[in-house]
């Protein structure tokens, strides 16, 4: 699926004009990007969590002369995937198109009983 997939995609599911959609989409990931570049990690429930770490310094080799090089610290942004996320990529095409968890967080949660002493927020 390209970025115009995607766009036509979200806007039949939801009813917007494509220009509307493709709007949405680039402010939402605009936003995860500007998290990431402040270093804050984004966790959308039922799809995954974006987690940005910290790579120290170290020395390395180049393998065509054998020197060693200082490789600069860095930053790394890593991607893991949620449960639901998960269990669709592991499931049937039917299972997939019938699952609305992630458009309906609630769902997800009333599958999981709450845990003592704890508050679910709607």
């Amino acid at each position: 699926m390209n970025r115009n997939d995607l766009v036509n995609a979200v806007a039949h599911s939801t009813g917007l004009k494509a220009k509307d959609a493709d709007d949405t989409i680039v402010k939402t990931l605009y936003e995860i990007m500007n998290s990431i570049s402040r270093h804050e990690g984004v966790a959308l429930m039922g799809f995954g969590s974006f987690h940005v770490k910290k790579k120290a310094a170290r020395i390395g080799r180049n393998p065509r002369t054998g020197e060693n090089i200082e490789i600069p610290a860095k930053y790394s942004i890593s991607f893991r995937p949620g449960k639901l996320m998960k269990e669709m990529a592991n499931s049937s095409p039917n299972v997939r198109n019938s699952t609305l968890a992630l458009a309906r967080p609630s769902t997800a949660l009333a599958r999981k009983p709450a845990q003592k002493g704890s508050q679910t927020v709607n």
